[in-house]
């Protein structure tokens, strides 16, 4: 019995060993191909690009709304300044928080404008499921690291492991690191196609649970902006529905987070009369490409007067 015993622990010892030595190689030679993927094409992962690269005058941060509806061509021709679009779709303000802080960590924007929405500081279903995308940043960016320590207790026990930190990146960092594929964006606008049929003007019906942990990293961050004297804007970015939105406690919070840091926000595109026609459209939050480049005009128009105060 004794033996058998012996010889069970030795297998699982030796299990360990070769995984724990086999995920350290696994770790060196895919953060070997992670930089030259970095280095060969810096914008092949836009993640990547906005922790260590960007470097613009003008940054517009956002998740899907700003991703695809805010042009910086446009803009910039206007403020005469570079923008770049850092809308990702999908990643509200767990994502938007961490790369705002990492961006302003390493230089510091001309104008930073946020694209919020009433209810933000209510997450969304799945958002803390999305922060998974910052696993390859856990070791070397602090903002990443704190936020993925909240998905559970055990995290980051988890992030010990290359293969676990890895998982799903593997495939798109061997592809960029081999032969990149063209990103086919515009200063990281990217062209959502024209609409196939369009959208019904609806209520919307807010859910309205302003989460502790989602607060207190927006807190945190826009007293961050202020500290560092960065001129920031929020702004609501064009919706097609209707709904009075101005009792939401979410709404309410990040109005006054806003103030109290001496900032402003722009509620005037969000049910904008001008912009309220099905034709701009491409679903409730996201425009055509004809309504990306009027309303792109519109918000450049009035950018370059807050730039110039």
């Amino acid at each position: 019995m004794n033996n058998q015993y012996i010889k069970w622990f030795g297998k699982l010892a030796l299990f360990i060993v070769v995984f724990v030595v086999s995920d350290y190689l696994f770790g060196i030679a895919i953060k070997a191909f992670d930089k030259r993927a970095d280095n060969r094409y810096p914008e092949a992962n836009k993640t990547t690009y906005l922790l260590n690269h960007v470097n613009s005058d003008v940054l517009i941060v956002g998740a899907s709304e700003v991703e695809f509806s805010y042009r910086p061509d446009i803009i910039m021709d206007s403020l005469e300044l570079s923008v770049y679009n850092c809308g990702q779709n999908g990643q509200r303000l767990y994502y938007q928080t961490a790369v705002v802080n990492s961006i302003i960590d390493r230089y510091t924007p001309k104008l930073l404008v946020w694209s919020v929405a009433p209810n933000c500081l209510t997450p969304h279903e799945g958002d803390m499921d999305r922060t998974s995308i910052f696993k390859p940043y856990y070791h070397d960016n602090i903002y990443c690291r704190e936020l993925l320590q909240n998905r559970s207790w055990y995290e980051k026990f988890k992030m010990l492991s290359y293969y676990y930190t890895y998982n799903s990146e593997f495939h798109a960092v061997i592809i960029n690191a081999i032969k990149p594929e063209p990103v086919h964006t515009i200063f990281g606008y990217t062209p959502i196609g024209k609409s196939t049929s369009n959208p019904l003007l609806e209520e919307i019906i807010y859910e309205d649970s302003p989460e502790e942990l989602t607060v207190t990293l927006f807190k945190k961050t826009v007293s961050k902006l202020r500290d560092r004297n960065i001129q920031t804007v929020f702004i609501f970015s064009p919706c097609y529905a209707t709904g009075d939105y101005r009792n939401l406690n979410s709404y309410i919070v990040l109005k006054e987070i806003i103030d109290d840091n001496g900032y402003s926000l722009i509620e005037d595109f969000y049910h904008a009369p001008s912009l309220m026609h099905d034709y701009y459209y491409k679903d409730k939050d996201h425009l055509t490409e004809e309504g990306v480049d009027y309303y792109s005009r519109l918000v450049a128009h009035q950018l370059k007067m807050i730039v110039k105060e």
